[in-house]
C-alpha cells in the first residue's frame, strides 16, 4: 500500500498505545496557539460528535502528500474514500498506481492493480492496518476521545474546529511529533489530517467532494471481493439529509 500503508501505519500507533481518557494539553507546551481548557475542549468534542452523528456513509475524494526534506518533490497520491457507519471503510488510491485498503467486519484486507488486475497483498502487519482503520473510522464519525490518553489533545481552534494531539510517551515521540486534525463545518466534516514526525518530514491527507448518506453498494466493503469503487454507483438513503 505504499504511503497510504505508511500514513495507517503510524495512526495505528496511536490506536495500541492509547488508553480511553482525555487528557488536556499543557498550553505552555504550544506557545504560539490559543488552547481551549478543559471544560472548552470537551463541549467542542462534544459539538464534533453531535455534528457527525447522523452520518450513516460517506464518499470523498482525498489527496495524500509526503513532504521528505530530502526531496524538494512532494510525494503524492491521488484517491477515494469511503465509510458507512460505524466502521466500514474503503481507501482507494486512483493515481498514480491503483490500491485498496477495505475494514469491514473486524477483517482488513489490501489490494493492489498488477498488470491490470486485482491482486491480494500478503504479509505486513494486518493487526496494525486494522486498528489503524477502526480509528480513522472513529475521526470520521467525531469519535476524537478514542485517540486521546497516548497524548496531550489540544483544540486549536473552534470555528472551524482544529486539534493537536502531541505524544505523551518519549517512545511514541520519537516517530510522531504531532497529529493535527482539521475539520470544516455546515455540515461538520473532517477535511485534513496531518502527521508530523520529528525529522521535519510530514504527511498531510486532505478530504474534498464530500457526498453522505448515500447507499453504497455491499460489495464496496466486501474485503473478499476487490471493486473498483470509484466507478461504483451510489444513491440517497431514503428519509435520510
Amino acid at each position: 500500500m505504499r504511503y497510504v500503508a505508511g500514513f495507517l501505519c503510524v495512526l495505528a500507533w496511536l490506536v495500541a498505545m492509547s488508553p480511553t481518557v482525555v487528557r488536556a494539553a499543557d498550553p505552555a507546551a504550544d506557545a504560539p496557539m490559543t488552547l481551549l481548557g478543559e471544560e472548552g475542549l470537551s463541549r467542542l468534542l462534544d459539538r464534533v460528535q453531535a455534528g457527525l452523528s447522523e452520518v450513516m456513509t460517506i464518499r470523498a475524494a482525498f489527496v495524500q502528500e509526503k513532504h521528505l526534506r530530502v526531496l524538494e518533490q512532494v510525494v503524492r497520491v491521488e484517491g477515494l474514500f469511503l465509510f458507512e457507519a460505524p466502521d466500514r471503510v474503503r481507501l482507494e488510491t486512483c493515481s498514480p498506481y491503483r490500491s485498496a485498503l477495505v475494514a469491514s467486519g473486524g477483517e482488513t484486507r489490501a489490494y493492489e492493480e498488477v498488470g491490470g488486475h486485482w491482486t491480494a497483498l500478503t504479509g505486513g502487519n494486518t493487526d496494525v492496518s486494522r486498528l489503524a482503520m477502526a480509528q480513522v473510522a472513529a475521526w470520521v464519525r467525531g469519535d476524537l476521545r478514542s485517540a486521546s490518553g497516548a497524548f496531550d489533545l489540544a483544540a486549536t481552534g473552534e470555528s472551524p474546529p482544529s486539534f493537536c494531539l502531541t505524544p505523551v510517551s518519549g517512545r511514541l515521540g520519537r516517530y510522531i511529533k504531532a497529529i493535527r486534525l482539521t475539520l470544516a463545518e455546515d455540515p461538520m466534516r473532517m477535511v485534513c489530517i496531518e502527521i508530523e514526525e520529528p525529522s521535519g518530514d510530514f504527511t498531510r491527507m486532505r478530504f474534498s467532494d464530500e457526498e453522505r448518506n448515500l447507499q453504497l453498494p455491499d460489495t464496496v466493503f466486501d474485503a473478499s471481493v476487490p471493486c473498483d469503487c470509484s466507478r461504483a454507483k451510489a444513491h440517497p438513503i431514503p428519509g435520510s439529509q
